[in-house]
């Protein structure tokens, strides 16, 4: 419980390029989605689209930022231990990248080696994740989810994601809450803690229970509540 974790506001542009970059995204994807969905279902099941391909979206996509973050993280650190002098690219890069970050406080090396990493991370996805999206699935087909229906407009789109995003944050911020009680902390959340610096790989290195109850619980909440399209469930996913 000694390695608090130093939060840092995101500066106003951050945020202004990042509403910007989701506004043109959503914009995209509402007024080509419904073509891209009919093309989909017209080859695909539901299972295959939401289960198969969903899974195959998530963890290609995890990975590559992943890895791109620890990329980042690594340039920021051997950087930044390097004696003062005229800056190079790499050093200008890894000073605006470490300006980005929402961690503040020095930098330290990973104490825990990727070798370990992987696999948790790795069982989490195919044993809990998978398997979560299949429940999930069943569901929302009982909720009634068809994909005969047409993809809705940018509205209504930015309307879903906003309470898939409410419920979310609910169900996160109360579950890492109580996973910071003693005991469950002990239990559970201590295996997260043994990363000494926020990045996006370190989102997975958890206990399988809090992967489960901590992770994919308050992601698919929403959906489960919202019972969006389809469609928009692939652009949460996405974000």
């Amino acid at each position: 419980m000694a390695n608090r974790f130093a939060f840092k506001k995101p500066q106003v542009h951050q945020t202004l390029v990042y509403s910007v970059f989701l506004s043109i995204t959503l914009g995209i994807l509402s007024s080509q989605g419904n073509q891209w969905w009919i093309g989909l279902t017209a080859r695909y099941s539901l299972f295959q689209i939401f289960v198969l391909g969903g899974f195959v979206l998530y963890f290609v996509w995890f990975w590559i930022l992943g890895s791109i973050y620890l990329y980042f993280d690594h340039l920021c650190f051997e950087e930044s231990s390097k004696p003062v002098g005229p800056p190079s690219w790499r050093q200008r890069l890894a000073r605006y990248l470490t300006n980005a970050r929402i961690q503040g406080g020095a930098l330290s090396r990973y104490d825990v080696p990727m070798r370990k990493v992987v696999p948790v991370v790795l069982f989490n996805q195919f044993f809990g994740t998978l398997p979560m999206q299949v429940l999930v699935l069943q569901i929302l087909v009982f909720r009634g989810l068809r994909s005969d229906v047409v993809v809705p407009g940018f509205l209504t789109m930015l309307v879903q994601l906003a309470l898939i995003i409410v419920f979310e944050e609910i169900f996160f911020y109360s579950g890492h809450r109580l996973l910071h009680w003693k005991p469950l902390f002990r239990a559970f959340h201590r295996i997260h803690h043994e990363f000494k610096r926020s990045t996006g790989i370190a989102t997975h290195y958890v206990h399988f229970v809090e992967h489960i109850f901590g992770n994919l619980l308050p992601v698919f909440a929403g959906i489960i509540v919202v019972a969006p399209h389809p469609f928009v469930t692939f652009v949460w996913m996405f974000i």
